[in-house]
């Protein structure tokens, strides 16, 4: 083999390893670009629900469903406490008409704390009817620091009546808050999903 050839032979010889090593490289730039794309969705998952958490602890969701053992009628009232502000939508049978919040205690011997304000009431109507049957409470409340202390530990209890007749109560409880925990194991369920989906538009692509 004389010079010629074999500067041809390591000429090729180095071009193969430069282009395996190029391969190689583009493979890995490749992978590197695709754990990186899953590693921002991670965090974008995480900031999300850290997010969420920290809105949850200045944002409490109350409920309260109001009963009787002497009656078959249901009401029920949402609650949502932000800082020191109490907002209200409470839903009663029709004609029960007076809506009130009573604490600290149990009743009926606790006092009477707030009037809530009724919108409106509608009666129930001849058969069609699709509206609404009920009177519905609305409005917000601003509270002092005591009476948010005695609320978000299940001292006030909420009433609805109608001329001392028919009564119907219960106690305002705070609604269980989602764990961040969970919230980050549902967007990792979102992340397989998403990931899965990248995968098999690139296997057709391909």
């Amino acid at each position: 083999m004389d010079a010629n050839e074999r500067q041809s032979t390591r000429c090729e010889g180095f071009t193969g390893v430069v282009f395996y090593f190029s391969n190689v490289s583009a493979c890995a730039r490749r992978s590197i670009g695709k754990a990186g794309r899953y590693m921002r969705l991670l965090a974008l998952v995480g900031a999300l629900a850290l997010c969420v958490n920290a809105h949850g602890q200045g944002t409490f969701e109350l409920a309260g469903q109001l009963t009787s053992p002497l009656s078959i009628l249901r009401g029920q009232g949402t609650f949502t406490l932000t800082e020191s502000l109490l907002t209200y939508d409470v839903t009663a049978p029709w004609r029960l008409d007076v809506c009130e919040i009573r604490g600290p205690g149990p009743f009926p011997e606790a006092p009477l704390l707030f009037n809530l304000r009724l919108l409106f009431c509608n009666a129930p109507g001849p058969p069609p009817d699709t509206n609404r049957v009920g009177c519905f409470f609305q409005g917000s409340l601003a509270l002092s620091d005591l009476q948010v202390q005695q609320l978000l530990e299940g001292q006030w209890y909420a009433r609805v009546f109608v001329e001392e007749r028919v009564s119907l109560q219960g106690q305002i409880v705070l609604v269980p808050e989602p764990s961040p925990f969970i919230l980050l194991a549902l967007g990792l369920g979102i992340l397989i999903a998403v990931r899965h989906l990248l995968l098999r538009r690139s296997a057709l692509s391909g």
